[in-house]
């Protein structure tokens, strides 16, 4: 009898099909303002993967301490750390999310899981995505890019033009996945081929550096993948028990073209605007898949990806930075410089003993972008008519009689980019430069 009434009592406190939960269903589309914690979670997930749609279930909505018995979560058409994905589905019991209260939308850094029994997941990527993926953050250099899942087998190919050659090579990679630990996904045997030939061994070091391709080991819910397959268009991993609905209330969304849902992002990282002075450096960091190319030329991961100057106008400090994205010179506010949809870290720097260098360095960079200088994708330091983030650090400081760069560049040494590069983290060691604030 004492058996059975604890098997009762189990199964009502740890069932997420629990009569007790709430049978509702709410839909939105497009722009929407939360009106409770289940509303607020949903507002967050829509705003930090951008979905084409997206379907959150839980037995009853986060308490103000953010704890959530069972929820289930269905996205589509959505992006993870710049990587769209086609489908994804987690479901998760006893979840002790931070408090609602410091949730900001927009902000991934303000949300966090602390605890979770037990999860399952599915996660499915396609061709297509990896394609958008790959022209987000090609260069201008790459042309005709495809990619394949078939057989078991990942390729991607297209033709890369060095500078302003006339001239392009067929580049691809074509290698089998392998899972390893539960956490990271790894190329397996990969093979690089430059115009037909296998160029494999002069990429070594990259591939190295490349890996784990993904990795799960830094996902918000603890996870440990069991399966991996890739073919027919598609690489699935999930864990061995797969997602399920776990019933009660029910939140979808749907992307409205005409009304998007607005993403408002905080400038996560913050300093008076008194600190900044004129020729400032500020050093970022992040996740993105941009961030992961830098890296691969670096020691470790947790480096310095990108760097801008600071320019001070009527008070304000605004940043001028050579922009892959804009492919041109920019100059933003430090708020759009340090989102946290792009940065997970930063640092400013400035020269050392030197105010007249550093004004007349910030004036130059000023000028780079008044005449909107196109951004430098052949990463060649011998072309003036263009520059890339670094590059464009280094020329305005050279303008001013310093070279922040002696002894710094980095020898490259593959078919693809040959010569030398000036990285941002071997940038931010310059003994000319001192540390003035860890933006946080």
């Amino acid at each position: 009898m004492k058996k059975t009434f604890f098997l009762l009592v189990c199964f009502f406190l740890f069932s997420p099909f629990s009569a007790a939960a709430e049978q509702t269903r709410r839909a939105f589309s497009g722009e929407f303002i939360p009106a409770s914690n289940g509303e607020r979670l949903l507002a967050l997930l829509v705003s930090l993967t951008d979905p084409d749609s997206l379907e959150l279930e839980m037995d009853a909505p986060p308490d103000d301490d953010g704890a959530v018995r069972a929820v289930f979560l269905s996205l589509h058409g959505g992006s993870l750390g710049g990587l769209r994905i086609e489908r994804l589905n987690i479901e998760s019991a006893f979840v002790q999310l931070n408090p609602p209260s410091e949730w900001i939308r927009g902000a991934r850094r303000s949300f966090r899981v602390l605890d979770a029994l037990r999860s399952n997941f599915e996660l499915m990527i396609d061709e297509r995505d990896i394609l958008e993926t790959l022209k987000t953050y090609a260069s201008g250099s790459w042309s005709r890019i495809s990619a394949e899942l078939a057989s078991g087998v990942f390729s991607v190919q297209g033709r890369y033009r060095p500078g302003t050659t006339g001239f392009s090579l067929l580049a691809g990679i074509t290698t089998r996945l392998e899972l390893r630990g539960g956490k990271r996904v790894m190329l397996k045997s990969p093979e690089i081929r430059i115009n037909g030939e296998d160029k494999t061994v002069l990429f070594q070091r990259d591939i190295d550096r490349l890996q784990p391709i993904i990795d799960f080991d830094g996902f918000l819910l603890p996870l440990t993948i069991s399966r991996l397959s890739v073919g027919e268009g598609k690489l699935l991993a999930s864990t061995a028990t797969p997602p399920r609905p776990v019933g009660g209330i029910r939140y979808s969304y749907v992307r409205n073209r005409e009304h998007p849902f607005s993403t408002y992002f905080p400038e996560s990282f913050t300093i008076p605007a008194d600190q900044f002075r004129n020729g400032d450096i500020v050093f970022v960091g992040g996740k993105t898949w941009r961030s992961k190319i830098v890296n691969l030329l670096e020691d470790g991961t947790d480096v310095f990806s990108h760097t801008g100057i600071v320019r001070m106008i009527d008070g304000v400090p605004f940043i001028v930075h050579a922009s892959p994205d804009a492919e041109q010179v920019q100059m933003e506010s430090t708020a759009a410089f340090l989102s946290p949809e792009k940065v997970d870290r930063a640092s400013m720097y400035r020269v050392k003993g030197n105010p007249g260098a550093a004004e007349k360095a910030s004036r130059k960079a000023l000028e780079y972008y008044e005449a909107r200088v196109p951004f430098d994708t052949a990463f060649d330091d011998g072309d003036r008519g263009r520059l890339y983030c670094t590059e464009l650090i280094w020329r305005a400081y050279a303008h001013a009689g310093v070279d922040l760069a002696d002894g710094l560049w980095y020898r490259l040494y593959n078919p693809v980019l040959t010569g030398r590069l000036l990285l941002p983290n071997s940038l931010s060691r310059s003994p000319l430069l001192e540390e003035t604030a860890i933006l946080r």
